[in-house]
């Protein structure tokens, strides 16, 4: 990902208190051939994808069809959003800033690519 990018991304998780919803959609990638693509899904990790720590929504096993959602507490680490894209092994991952409780899934699905944390 482009440090531009990755500094717009982090100017808007941490803008405003965390008190107040922050929304985020995953970036448009790129392909080589220059054709952008939207993200289709997106996973949390506790530290960076390359340490393999996925962490399940806390509703992952209810049979609730509300949204997924992750709290966090307790994370030594940082905790870190990687967006997946359809038809690409390519991902874009950045860290929450740690101010983040909370996050959850918005859309119509829990494979989305938009998340809503405080």
């Amino acid at each position: 990902m482009h440090r531009s990018t990755l500094v717009a991304l982090s100017l808007m998780l941490s803008a405003g208190s965390a008190a107040a919803a922050e929304n985020f959609s995953c970036p448009l990638l790129t392909l080589a051939s220059g054709k952008p693509i939207k993200a289709q899904t997106l996973s949390v990790f506790d530290g960076p994808q390359a340490e393999m720590a996925d962490l399940a929504p806390d509703n992952a096993d209810t049979n609730s069809k509300d949204a997924y959602y992750w709290i966090f507490s307790g994370q030594e680490k940082s905790v870190w959003v990687v967006c997946h894209y359809k038809g690409s092994k390519q991902t874009q991952q950045f860290a929450l800033p740690k101010a983040f409780k909370r996050c959850q899934v918005v859309g119509r699905t829990n494979a989305g690519s938009n998340l809503s944390c405080e």
